[in-house]
């Protein structure tokens, strides 16, 4: 979590700056406003890319959960698959 939690906080400072120029933008008509509302905007992408690429890096590091598969039910699987091919070889025999 520590590893986020500036980018997170980074996001608030954001979000809340945005917040204010949009206020001022929508009640007070002022240009420049809006202007640093888009370029807060934006910042708000770059934060939200790189976040989100440190989350799928982290995702990737994890290590997958190894299968426990009997080795009955391997045999079990075998022998239904050995009795499926031999129904389609029957059944897509010429006749």
């Amino acid at each position: 979590m520590k590893k986020y939690k500036t980018s997170l906080l980074m996001l608030e400072d954001n979000f809340d700056i945005l917040k204010t120029e949009v206020y001022i933008f929508a009640f007070k008509s002022k240009k420049k406003a809006g202007i640093q509302a888009r370029y807060v905007l934006s910042n708000i992408k770059k934060i939200c890319h790189s976040l989100r690429k440190e989350i799928n890096d982290d995702l990737k590091a994890l290590p997958k959960p190894k299968r426990n598969i009997s080795q009955e039910a391997i045999d079990a699987a075998k022998i239904k698959r050995r009795i499926t091919m031999e129904y389609k070889r029957v059944k897509n025999k010429p006749k």
